[in-house]
């Protein structure tokens, strides 16, 4: 097993450059330049050959003919590979991805099932999906049970089929294939600092750089979870990173290179797509308007080789499945058929105030309690702060760095003499035009926010930006951005990671699942996750280093502290030259170590075992009997009928207690995860009660909550329900007729 997982990584290691190096030889361009040229070339080589052995089916064994040829490309490309390592820049650029990747892996390995605001299903569709191209399965598989091929793209999972064929058809080899893809979105990002800030901060910019990515909750949580937005960024920055260079060079080959980047970018996820839009505006209006008809024939020429790229799947899916299927089976263009202009306007609208206002300052803490409540403390504390750093504009850039880095949009936008080199104008548009775009084609409307799902190369190039511009900012913003560091490391890495390796909530005892009522159960997406994992049969990653997940957790804590006590030092440096050959700044360390210690010691505790009371089944029951009306007394009921094994009746009575109190949060938890694990559908009283917790100020909830509340004798109940609705729509004839029934039929 570790031959296999050594041979997975130097399999990764030689087909993601081997054939870019040979392909970008002759560029005359900067090593950095074409290095990240080499790893984008390197992908669309491997898309293209995977893509071919499963359309023309051929034997498995044509995936390690084909990295035979990326190790033939990496050794003739040796000469380059030597030019471009005579780099100090590209040497950094190495080293620092190296150190990520090792900071990444120890993470990974703490992950025994996927947990975290209400993230669930992804990181079995794309293993799925990965295997459909692997196994050449039928074109009608619909994955995890709902959705057709065409509904994302499958640049990724090709390249995840061409490293599974070799390395073996296993999910932990699936994750580590996954998460070394995601994480070269760094180089793009490295690479066009440069283009952000005249000067972008040097040696101690390109530490910030470093520490911003290995603390960020976006950047880190997004390469874990086994899914394709980390190499999407990857294409997309580098796109832009190659327009911005063809535009002031007026240089056919990089606008080309923008393109075939581009391309791969939708190619793997289709949040791509609004980039290319903009950038292809851009152009239409700002660029071409300016060139001789000459150089405009070159500049349209250029856009060709990514319109065939992008033409390869587009031409295949409509062969097989058709144009419907191809352009309509998406989420997005399914929703914006089935609304009109004005719910498509409110939608963006209220998308756009959700994404950027925090959920603390328009959710309140009671609803979002009821959302995500769990019995694990320190659980709720991590999806409560995940559910602010992961879905929004502005704290998906860090805690307190995506507050400095509208400090330096402002600034710029203010004196552009201190914005940007590639031009403000520039910039401040596609921020703010790509904003808006991004969130505008979200199909739904969330409450927490959408950053997450299209915007994460604009939070990537935020982190960026506030790397390249590190050293123009006060010195209170540099310290507020290295303590931001340790804030998202602790609350967004840290108790993140440690609470992913909760694996042990669900078992089997004489042949029936039986969850375990204790303390360490995590929320209700959670425990699907876990429960999907264990039908499943998958082995994750972290499955084979969970005797070891203290070790991980220190392992990863003198990690952070030796980056965070670097970053301190190089920042006290640089206000301080004369201070280098001072004393060390050991005390840069305590704030860690200290925060390290409460999170070691929160997250390693083991779980208290959730019991009702009062305790036993039969008080339980009598006090079911004497308080009929008693929501806390029905929860208690559905705890003691559970631990003996009465799995249809807890759920009845966690049922009947959320009918009594529609916020009730603990029986609404145990009601959800119970029907999860036993597989008992969701009835209809049940979902009448979530209904009214979901929307309280629906008057049509409130009405048929009550008519299942009289079914079931409650009375008093029945009539607070009616009464509630009345007050909510007075002219509700319905109501009031119901309500002069059940008080006429009242005992």
């Amino acid at each position: 097993m570790t031959a296999l997982r050594f041979f997975a990584l130097l399999l990764l290691l030689c087909c993601s450059i081997g054939p870019g190096l040979c392909l970008v030889r002759k560029l005359r361009w900067s090593p950095p330049e074409r290095l990240c040229a080499a790893i984008a070339a390197s992908g669309v080589v491997l898309y293209l050959t995977s893509a071919l052995i499963y359309v023309l089916r051929l034997p498995r064994f044509s995936y390690f003919v084909v990295s035979l040829a990326c190790l033939g490309f990496a050794v003739a490309g040796r000469a380059q590979g030597r030019l471009l390592l005579a780099s100090r820049e590209v040497r950094w650029a190495l080293g620092s991805f190296a150190f990520l990747l090792i900071w990444t892996l120890p993470l990974l390995a703490m992950v025994r099932s996927y947990s975290g605001g209400s993230w669930a299903g992804d990181w079995i569709e794309h293993y799925q999906r990965t295997q459909f191209f692997l196994d050449h399965q039928p074109t009608g598989t619909l994955f995890i049970g709902q959705y057709v091929l065409p509904v994302r793209p499958p640049f990724m999972n090709l390249l995840g089929a061409h490293f599974l064929a070799q390395a073996g058809e296993r999910y932990d080899l699936f994750q580590v294939v996954f998460t070394f893809l995601n994480l070269l979105a760094f180089f793009p990002c490295w690479l066009i600092a440069r283009l952000m800030v005249s000067r972008a901060g040097g040696r101690t910019g390109r530490l910030v750089l470093l520490c911003l990515f290995a603390a960020s909750p976006v950047f880190l949580q997004n390469a874990t979870f086994a899914w394709t937005k980390g190499l999407a960024n990857f294409y997309v920055i580098a796109g832009l990173w190659f327009y911005i260079r063809g535009w002031r060079k007026s240089d056919p080959l990089r606008l080309a290179a923008a393109a075939l980047a581009l391309s791969a970018g939708m190619l793997v996820h289709y949040s791509a797509v609004p980039y290319a839009i903009l950038l292809v505006l851009h152009g239409i209006l700002f660029v071409l308007p300016r060139c001789a008809p000459g150089a405009r024939r070159r500049f349209l020429g250029a856009a060709l080789p990514g319109a065939t790229l992008l033409g390869t799947w587009i031409a295949w899916s409509i062969a097989v499945y058709g144009p419907g299927v191809t352009f309509g089976s998406n989420t997005t263009a399914q929703a914006a058929g089935a609304m009109s202009p004005m719910e498509s306007a409110r939608k963006i609208a209220l998308n756009l105030f959700y994404s950027t206002v925090p959920h603390p300052l328009h959710l309140g803490y009671s609803r979002f309690h009821n959302l995500f409540f769990q019995p694990n403390g320190w659980g709720f504390f991590r999806d409560y702060y995940f559910s602010i750093v992961q879905t929004n504009l502005v704290f998906g850039m860090g805690g307190v760095g995506g507050l400095v880095v509208l400090f330096l949009l402002w600034r710029a936008a203010k004196s552009p003499a201190v914005a940007v080199a590639g031009g403000h104008r520039f910039w401040l548009g596609f921020v703010l035009l790509g904003a808006f775009l991004t969130i505008a084609t979200h199909p739904t409307v969330e409450i927490l926010g959408v950053a997450h799902v299209c915007s994460q190369p604009l939070l990537l190039l935020g982190l960026t930006f506030l790397a390249a511009s590190f050293g123009a900012l006060p010195r209170i913003l540099h310290l507020a951005v290295v303590l931001g560091c340790a804030l998202d490391f602790f609350a967004g890495i840290f108790v993140h990671f440690s609470l992913q390796q909760e694996a042990d909530a669900i078992r089997t005892a004489a042949g029936r699942r039986v969850l375990e009522l204790t303390t360490d159960l995590l929320n209700p997406q959670a425990v699907a996750n876990l429960n999907a994992k264990e039908k499943l049969g998958y082995i994750f990653w972290g499955d084979h280093f969970a005797g070891v997940f203290p070790v991980l957790q220190l392992l990863i804590l003198v990690l952070f502290c030796a980056l965070f006590f670097a970053l301190v030092r190089a920042t006290l440096s640089q206000r301080a030259p004369a201070r280098r050959s001072g004393p060390m700044p050991w005390g840069a360390v305590t704030l860690p170590v200290a925060f390290g210690a409460v999170c070691l010691a929160g997250t390693g505790a083991p779980g208290r075992e959730i019991t009702p009371h009062p305790p036993g089944l039969d008080a339980c029951i009598q006090a079911a009997q004497q308080n009929f009306d008693s929501s806390e007394a029905r929860n208690n009921l559905g705890l003691a009928l559970y631990r003996r094994g009465r799995v249809l009746d807890s759920i009845e009575q966690w049922t009947e207690a959320l009918m009594l109190q529609p916020g009730q949060a603990p029986a609404r938890y145990f009601a959800q995860i119970a029907g999860v694990v036993h597989a008992v559908p969701v009835s209809d009283d049940l979902a009448a009660a979530e209904a009214v917790q979901q929307f309280p100020n629906e008057a049509e909830a409130r009405f048929e909550l009550a008519g299942a509340l009289w079914n079931r004798k409650h009375a008093a109940p029945a009539i607070s329900e009616l009464e509630q609705a009345l007050r909510l729509k007075p002219d509700f004839p319905e109501a009031q007729a119901a309500l002069r029934s059940i008080t006429t039929q009242r005992p």
